[in-house]
Formats: structure tokens, sequence, C-alpha cells
């Protein structure tokens, strides 16, 4: 990768702006702030303010929705993804997208001295992207090669929710990313 790329840090492309929820905290009122809030993912933090875990609308629909519960009688702490994953605002965010891959994950959380300053999630990555995929057309048009389809299993972009995945499978010409596989397959049962 080029090396450009390494130098370019977490703490420019991150969201400063995130919401938090108590861990005591009802499902249906998560559902209710994520609404309102437009944004995808909660943090649960103690009263202390400290974070203990993430909530986001792919937990709330496998974990809770799939799992048949009622999100009026559910906690957040239920369903919450935990433990969180920090990274720094001087993380790379090659060295950032790497952790989120190996731990199979599509958000961190940016911790500066001990205190939660942003979130950095995959498709924060994708500001600089345009510029990526430009250096990498060159290089393939350099070599004279064309491009060739990924083989299943391989890193990339989910088609369906346009997050990075190290588990992509070719379904009906797209590739899907084991999350949204998983949400299809809840969708075939319904039907």
């Amino acid at each position: 990768m080029d090396e450009k790329y390494q130098t370019i840090k977490v703490g420019s492309v991150m969201s400063t702006e995130f919401y938090t929820i108590a861990p005591d905290a009802t499902i249906d009122k998560a559902v209710t702030l994520m609404s309102e809030k437009d944004t995808p993912l909660l943090i649960v933090c103690t009263k202390e303010n400290f974070p203990v875990g993430i909530i986001t609308e792919r937990d709330i629909v496998i974990r809770v929705m799939g799992g048949g519960k009622k999100p009026s009688e559910t906690s957040i702490e239920s369903s919450m993804t935990t433990p969180v994953r920090t990274c720094g605002p001087n993380t790379s965010i090659t060295d950032a997208m790497r952790q989120m891959a190996k731990k199979k994950i599509r958000q961190l959380l940016v911790v500066n001295q001990g205190i939660l300053v942003g979130v950095f999630m995959a498709r924060d990555a994708l500001t600089v992207a345009p510029e990526l995929i430009d250096t990498l057309a060159e290089l393939i048009s350099v070599r004279g090669k064309e491009a060739t389809p990924i083989e299943e299993g391989a890193s990339g972009y989910c088609d369906e929710c346009e997050e990075y995945s190290d588990d992509l499978k070719l379904i009906d010409g797209r590739y899907w990313c084991l999350y949204c596989r998983e949400a299809l397959e809840l969708d075939k049962e319904e039907l």
C-alpha cells in the first residue's frame, strides 16, 4: 500500500459526533435515540461515562428482532457488543482497518489519554478511498492486466452494507459479508 496512507490518521477522518446510552436502558429507547439522531450506533457508557459496549442497528436486528425478543423489555446490556475496541487518534487508518478486519468489527472507539474523543467506522476510511482507488487503477493499467473478480472468502467491501469484510461471498452477482448474508437468510426464512 502507498506509504502516504500510513500517514493519514484516524483523528483526521473519525466522527466526533457520537451519542451514548446507559446499559440498563431498553432497546426501544435506543431505537428512538438512533432515529432522532440519525446514527447507526450508540456507545454504551456507565454513569461515570466509561464506555462498556456498543449497540448497533445490526445488533438490534440480529440479537433482538431475530431472537424474538421484545424491544421494550430487552436491556441494552443484554444485546450490546462488548468488549469495546479502541485506538488512538494518531493511529493510521490502515492500521485501524487491519485491527477491525482482524477482530471482525466495523468500528473502533477513539480514545485520547483515557477520554473518548470519537468513533472510527470502516466507512470513514472511504473519505480517502477515491484517491486509493485511482492509485490501484493506475497500477493495474501499468501492469497491463485487467481486473478480475475476487474469490469467495476474500477481503473487500460488501455490496449490500458497504462495510469492509474479510469474508465476502458472491450471491446473485453481488459480494455479501457474513452479517448481511445472515440477515438475508433471516429475510428468506420470514417469507
